[in-house]
């Protein structure tokens, strides 16, 4: 059997967990030592290291699985009951961007309501606001219903272009950056978060060539190389003890070279929204993205991995999925296969998310027993043998087939 990562990678990752190796000339002096092989790896293993700012350090706990929470409820805010559930049950969440809108009518004042909720339930609750560097919400936010220049806007000679119904940003535009920066602060500061989820970039940079063929390849490369600079002014005026997660890594074969890892030089880690679902189902993307976690995990950075059932239906031009009676009934079916994916790669700081939506009703109070098994640390790396890995923890031995998509978690 070999290790999840070749033997040299496996080395130079324990060391990254050991804290022993932290720059990019001891990394590749390690590597070049070991096997000299693996550029791609390296690439993603000294940008999710080589940062602005360390990682915001959580409270973590092994006793059961690492749980991350991103919903809202738009028709008004939390009753006692769900704070209480959500509160309980969940290490970090994230409000969305549609919380208490009928309601109170801007989601930013529903998810100050709402954070002061849960960190009244518990006060070592970590809560994130939701802020989208991409997409023009301005439906939901009285922030963005102010008069917004045109020029702020993507353009590709036709007209503003949409995102469904929404209008796109232009983040290569100097005077949106520095607004939206000035918004995501002013966000983190009125609502009480302690950070912010910052969504919209895989729409940004994880295929440059659609949007090369939208926009042409001069204004592709503004735009990516502006989004760098957006984050890392983010994390210079929201300083190193505010919680900064992205979404997101995931590899794309046609796409972004690194799985988004360049990003997280700026962040304190990463969502991976479509874990082996929708178009990340093969066996060698699965396999690719573990991968991406691992290597984020092992550089200290805070990894959420939101696994889906298998026949979940996500909505579009900005409708919200239709509700399925039978959903619950196949979630409990299909939840072994990602959370045993997640333990395989998990470290400190990783978190699973499991449902089939962002919305209050799309399972997020839909409970499985797994979540309340004692876990405890893990044992030791994992092991790979073909596209079949293992994993030991205190209390379960985890094992999973990316080729027939069996997995098997034993608790004991």
């Amino acid at each position: 059997m070999k290790p999840i990562i070749v033997q040299c990678e496996s080395s130079v990752i324990r060391l990254l967990r050991q804290r022993q190796i932290s720059s990019r000339a001891t990394i590749a002096s390690a590597i070049g030592t070991l096997c000299r092989r693996s550029i791609f790896l390296l690439t993603i293993i000294t940008a999710a290291i080589s940062v602005s700012s360390p990682a915001f350090p959580q409270e973590f706990s092994w006793n059961h699985v690492p749980l991350y929470a991103e919903l809202s409820k738009n028709t008004g805010d939390f009753t006692p009951d769900e704070v209480r559930f959500l509160a309980s049950h969940f290490s970090l969440i994230t409000v969305e961007k549609t919380q208490s809108l009928k309601q109170r009518g801007d989601a930013a004042e529903g998810t100050k309501v709402a954070i002061a909720q849960l960190k009244a339930a518990n006060p070592k609750l970590k809560v994130l606001v939701y802020w989208n560097a991409y997409v023009d919400y301005e439906r939901l936010y009285k922030a963005l219903q102010r008069p917004i220049p045109d020029a702020w806007f993507l353009a590709n000679g036709v007209g503003i272009q949409h995102a469904g119904p929404w209008r796109r940003f232009d983040v290569s535009n100097p005077e949106f950056r520095q607004w939206w920066i000035d918004q995501a602060v002013k966000l983190v500061q009125d609502t009480g978060a302690d950070g912010i989820f910052v969504d919209g970039f895989p729409q940004i940079a994880a295929n440059p060539n659609l949007l090369a063929a939208q926009l042409g390849p001069a204004k592709t490369a503004a735009i990516v190389d502006s989004a760098h600079e957006m984050l890392k002014e983010l994390r210079s005026k929201l300083g190193n003890s505010t919680i900064i997660v992205f979404n997101g890594l995931r590899s794309m074969p046609d796409g972004w070279t690194d799985g988004g890892a360049s990003f997280l030089k700026y962040t304190s880690g990463a969502l991976v929204e479509h874990f082996a679902f929708l178009r990340n189902t093969s066996k060698e993307q699965i396999a690719a993205d573990m991968k991406l976690i691992e290597a984020a995990g092992a550089g200290g950075k805070i990894v959420i991995v939101k696994g889906w059932p298998a026949t979940a239906v996500v909505g579009g031009n900005g409708q919200p999925p239709p509700d399925d009676p039978q959903m619950p009934a196949e979630a409990d079916r299909d939840l072994d296969f990602p959370l045993a994916c997640f333990l395989i790669v998990a470290s400190d700081h990783s978190y699973f998310s499991y449902s089939w939506g962002y919305r209050t009703q799309d399972g997020w109070f839909h409970w499985y027993p797994a979540f309340d098994r004692e876990l405890g640390p893990p044992l030791g790396a994992a092991s790979r043998d073909g596209w079949r890995f293992k994993r030991s923890f205190a209390h379960a031995d985890v094992s999973v087939d990316l080729q027939s998509k069996a997995a098997a978690i034993n608790w004991h």
